[in-house]
């Protein structure tokens, strides 16, 4: 009978237990039910929040796109009107009114470009076109374009480009241009003192037809705060604006920069230290057509090259280059190693800077009359310096433009004949027969830049666009206010002016910034009606060339 009520018990109380689990477990699947639909809910409410988000991101940069465009066409047609009036013979109050308008909506332009490309990016439409294009090229464009916003900045600028890297590649090299030009002009912006290096180099041998390029913009500028390099590449981003309150620009240079990098296979990163510089390093990936190098000379081993440079920076860029040409060469950088030299082997080239213009061709000519032999004397003038006779180069100097002159020279055994020097490779063609421009001497101008057709068309285009802006100060002669700003824009006008081969303008330039620094308003009174008129006849004689 106790064994039956313990059983009982047991198998009630075991009930009791599988019913309150039973119950406990459909509660909770009907807990489990109502989280499930609220999660539901939830996950359509935000997917459908995130699409309303994305929509209205792609409407916004679709609008912003569309509206660029429709401001671009006017703003065009506005700076293209302001230039026609800086031609014609205005009031001074009405030239400086207009020369403002233009500068404005050049401003204008460039942010509305900027505005334009992030949009682009943003909606996912920017594209990356692939073409064939030369190494050599896109450096001589990016150089020839950084030396003229370097005109009136005082900064050394060094470029060194590793040889090795192939002159063959497709990618989209207006994009990489783009992508550099930014990195440059930033350099050139917040750096009051110093230099700004550019270099190109080869990351590892090309693999799989893929050849990995970095490219390194070093400048001694303000630098960037640590605090700060977590919002570098953000959107309408400009750092440190008390500092840099007279720096223009939209902030979206970086951003942009990277979202093209990353769009070619490669980044953006910096290093830097405030107060002392920054270093920029852009990856790129493009595909490689040829394995022939970016820069090479003929039988190497045959020339000997005595480079003569003083400057320290300048001196060690032209040494790694000649080394990395595999040329043989002595580097003097002084006077006395340079004259001693000459006295101690016989040389193929001679590289020298303007400071020995007349010293070298002096002791050249004295020992041509002596042994009848003469190397090839080549020039490395500064920007903007007065062009010379014979062989040139402008500074800053790199393996492409070295191993072009090395290359050009004529010279056999060690002789060097002026004459068959001067002579045009009768198999290429002619600069000079591409065309031609009263007042230029094209065919100097572009080898002066490395030889590139393109480039110099693109150096005359920054030359009009700066004659432009610089007549407004050419309209009378200046009060004692106005003469150092004077001084500062006739001297860039004489580097400008020589730098696209307009040597009597260059000239001219020179004789009034001389006028200028001495006071002598009579000699500025005497020369500036002219000059003003024959730089106004140049530039529509460029503009009607494109």
């Amino acid at each position: 009978m106790n064994v039956g009520a313990g059983q009982i018990i047991f198998v009630a109380l075991l009930a009791a237990a599988l019913l309150a689990a039973f119950v406990m477990y459909f509660r909770i699947k009907a807990l489990n039910r109502r989280l499930e639909a609220a999660v539901a809910y939830r996950t359509r409410e935000l997917e459908e929040q995130t699409q309303a988000a994305i929509s209205a991101a792609r409407a916004k940069s679709d609008f912003w796109a569309k509206m660029s465009h429709e401001i671009r066409t006017p703003m065009n047609t506005i700076t293209g009107l302001t230039e026609l009036i800086l031609r014609k013979g205005v009031s001074s109050e009405t030239l400086d009114c207009v020369a403002d308008i233009r500068r404005a909506g050049v401003s204008l332009l460039g942010i509305i470009n900027d505005i334009l490309d992030f949009s682009e990016i943003e909606s996912g439409k920017m594209d990356i076109v692939f073409a064939e294009y030369r190494f050599a090229s896109l450096i001589n464009d990016v150089v020839a374009s950084t030396r003229m916003r370097l005109m009136e900045n005082p900064l050394d600028f060094i470029t060194d480009i590793d040889c090795s890297i192939p002159g063959d590649l497709a990618g989209d090299e207006a994009r990489i241009r783009q992508v550099l030009m930014n990195l440059l002009s930033n350099a050139i912006k917040y750096t009051k003192a110093g230099c700004v290096t550019f270099t190109a180099a080869l990351d590892g041998a090309p693999e799989n037809g893929q050849a990995k390029l970095i490219f390194k913009v070093a400048d001694t500028g303000i630098g960037i705060r640590e605090e700060d390099m977590g919002r570098l590449f953000g959107d309408f981003v400009q750092l440190d604006s008390h500092k840099n309150r007279g720096v223009k620009g939209t902030g979206l240079g970086l951003a942009i920069a990277r979202s093209l990098c990353r769009g070619m296979g490669g980044d953006i990163t910096v290093k830097s230290v405030y107060g002392a510089g920054s270093v920029f390093t852009a990856t790129i990936s493009q595909r490689v057509l040829n394995l022939d190098p970016v820069a090479s000379v003929k039988d190497a081993q045959a020339k000997h090259v005595l480079a003569y440079e003083s400057q320290e920076l300048y001196a060690g860029s032209l040494e790694r280059s000649l080394k990395a040409l595999g040329v043989r060469y002595f580097m003097a950088r002084d006077r006395r190693a340079f004259s001693w030299a000459l006295g101690e082997a016989a040389y193929t080239h001679v590289l020298a800077n303007s400071e020995l213009l007349d010293e070298a061709r002096g002791i050249l000519n004295a020992m041509t009359a002596e042994t009848k032999t003469r190397p090839a004397l080549i020039f490395m003038n500064n920007y903007g310096d007065a062009a010379v006779t014979g062989h040139a180069i402008v500074m800053p100097v790199n393996s492409i433009s070295i191993a072009g002159i090395l290359n050009d020279t004529y010279e056999t055994s060690g002789r060097y004949d002026e004459d068959m020097a001067s002579a045009p490779d009768e198999s290429a063609p002619s600069a000079a027969s591409l065309f031609e421009i009263d007042g230029l001497d094209v065919k100097r101008a572009i080898q002066a830049i490395g030889g590139s057709e393109q480039s110099y068309r693109e150096l005359l285009e920054v030359f009009c666009e700066d004659a432009a802006e610089q007549l407004d100060i050419l309209q009378e002669v200046p009060d004692d206010k106005n003469m150092r700003f004077f001084i500062i824009r006739v001297h860039a006008l004489k580097s400008a002016a020589a730098s696209v081969g307009a040597f009597s303008l260059s000239e001219e330039a020179a004789r009034l910034e001389g006028a200028a620094r001495r006071g002598d308003l009579a000699a500025i009174r005497d020369e500036l009606d002219h000059f003003r008129e024959t730089l106004i006849r140049l530039a529509e004689s460029i503009k009607r060339l494109s």
